[in-house]
């Protein structure tokens, strides 16, 4: 009886647990936050070599075809901070921050 009650108690949770995940993070994000992070690093790479940001992400080695190619969008702020941003479902994205280091 007892053996019953455990798997009548873990397997709604894990059920509950991986919609939770589902829901709360979906894995796009994560796949699209790993990307940007490497477009960061060429970005952080090209301002350390250049003393400057890049005007855009062909200047890092990613060509931009159209607004929509690459997925990722790069906004120069100012001459020290800028913003990448990439689409995870319609009217939702993942901004990165360089004034914060971090996504949201």
């Amino acid at each position: 009886m007892k053996k019953r009650t455990y798997w009548l108690i873990l397997i709604p949770a894990a059920i509950i647990a991986y919609w939770l995940l589902m829901v709360l993070t979906p894995i796009g994000d994560y796949s699209g936050i790993r990307e940007g992070n490497a477009i960061v690093k060429k970005i952080e790479q090209y301002r350390i070599t250049h003393k400057r940001l890049p005007s855009s992400l062909d200047d890092v080695g990613i060509p931009v075809i159209d607004e929509s190619n690459p997925p990722f969008y790069y906004i120069k702020e100012d001459s020290a901070h800028y913003v990448l941003c990439f689409g995870t479902s319609l009217g939702e994205s993942r901004v990165y921050h360089s004034k914060s280091s971090s996504w949201n």
